[in-house]
């Protein structure tokens, strides 16, 4: 399973802390997970900040969105 997280960030507020903790978790239980962040607190390699990966997944979930039907 991959699971990927989105969040503002990796550690500033409680639903970031709550978020890194489980993506921790997931990862402990060898889960592919990752998280995506607008703004990362600490260095991890599990915590994507890239503003080309941005552009990828903001893009990818704008056609998933507009692709459904409702």
């Amino acid at each position: 399973m991959k699971v990927l997280q989105i969040n503002k960030s990796d550690l500033d507020g409680g639903a970031a802390k709550a978020a890194f903790r489980i993506n921790k978790a997931l990862i402990d239980i060898k889960v592919n997970s990752k998280m995506f962040v607008d703004r990362a607190k600490i260095y991890s390699e599990d915590v994507i900040t890239d503003q080309s990966v941005k552009k990828k997944i903001s893009s990818y979930l704008k056609s998933k969105i507009s692709n459904k039907v409702v």
